[in-house]
């Protein structure tokens, strides 16, 4: 809309936001929030960044699976520290061709975090459809990223509105921005409902 009304080009100026804001295959990383975003609690041991590692525990013990996460999301997606572990030994791991789970156990640096590993692999957690588990978890990441990326560019529209010395600039690329996020929620659920 606001391409038409100033002359602009709408797919270069949507490119050259998609290019600022790092967007790869319809995947749009965390930003670094801005200092006027509000302040989310703290993640609770229940709460979705344990979704992160679960997620990360059945690509670590299905180790093929890594392959199907790291073309999906990046380190700077994963809000948990044990996941965001979990992604950097699985990444070691990848480039060195090391297929064994022992192995990649031995770059594992957090003893509690290899312990837990240890103790899903003997009780032979994600052996039943790992896959399902992992593409359904990468999803729900990427959801909850885009999300929150919609929720900051939300917040920081209603409080440019609010300056009465607002710059029409910034406020078309956050609006911009808005509807590439947007689109991209939409189309992560519309695959979830077919």
């Amino acid at each position: 809309r606001f391409s038409n009304e100033l002359d602009l080009d709408r797919q270069a100026f949507r490119k050259d936001i998609q290019r600022r804001i790092g967007r790869k295959n319809g995947h749009l990383p965390n930003q670094a929030l801005v200092p006027e975003t509000p302040i989310r609690k703290p993640e609770t041991p229940g709460s979705q960044s344990m979704l992160d590692v679960r997620i990360m525990l059945a690509a670590f013990i299905q180790g093929e699976l890594f392959t199907l996460v790291r073309t999906s999301i990046m380190l700077e997606d994963l809000q948990h520290p044990w996941a965001q572990d979990l992604y950097i030994a699985l990444e070691e791991a990848f480039r060195e061709h090391e297929q064994e789970v022992n192995l990649r156990i031995d770059r594992i640096a957090d003893g509690e975090l290899r312990n837990l590993v240890q103790q899903a692999i003997i009780n032979g957690e994600f052996s039943k459809n790992p896959e399902i588990i992992v593409k359904d978890g990468v999803r729900r990441i990427k959801e909850r990223n885009l999300s929150l990326r919609r929720d900051q560019l939300n917040y920081q529209l209603r409080r440019l509105l609010l300056d009465p010395l607002r710059d029409g600039a910034s406020e078309r690329e956050l609006l911009e921005e808005k509807i590439i996020v947007d689109e991209a929620l939409k189309e992560l659920r519309k695959h979830i409902d077919d």
